[in-house]
């Protein structure tokens, strides 16, 4: 399995559309954007909002948080879809070892621009698939 995913990007248009109608592709994510990357690969999929609580947990550094994200994202789309592939993927913004939640409001974005003003925002991404019961997980700063 692991030489499918290695191999996945590598294959013609044709061989793509076959292995495409052959399982069922299935985003664990509500975002907009998310949606878009994956519909530049051309591959019809599906989508299913996990719903998981992207609260940090107590002492959780946001590496791990992103990491933790995607793959709970996955897991929960896995249960609800255990024929598809899955994919589940999340993204953070850090400061050090503070995570920057959504800001959700103008106020909150302006409060969270002056108090980052001079320093430097990492934004970490994860994403994690779930292939034949295989769960995978990848991250990285963006």
């Amino acid at each position: 399995m692991e030489s499918l995913s290695k191999n996945l990007f590598q294959l013609d248009d044709g061989a793509r559309a076959r292995l495409n109608l052959a399982m069922q592709l299935i985003l664990g994510s509500s975002s907009p954007y998310r949606r878009a990357q994956l519909e530049t690969l051309a591959y019809v999929f599906d989508t299913d909002v996990p719903n998981v609580d992207e609260a940090p947990q107590q002492e959780e550094i946001p590496f791990d948080l992103v990491t933790r994200l995607a793959r709970e994202k996955a897991q929960v789309i896995a249960q609800r879809h255990p024929q598809a592939v899955v994919i589940g993927a999340d993204q953070v913004a850090a400061v050090g070892v503070a995570t920057l939640g959504k800001p959700l409001t103008v106020k909150r974005a302006i409060e969270q621009l002056t108090t980052l003003s001079g320093q430097c925002a990492e934004f970490l991404s994860a994403s994690s698939s779930r292939v034949e019961g295989l769960i995978r997980t990848w991250n990285q700063p963006e």
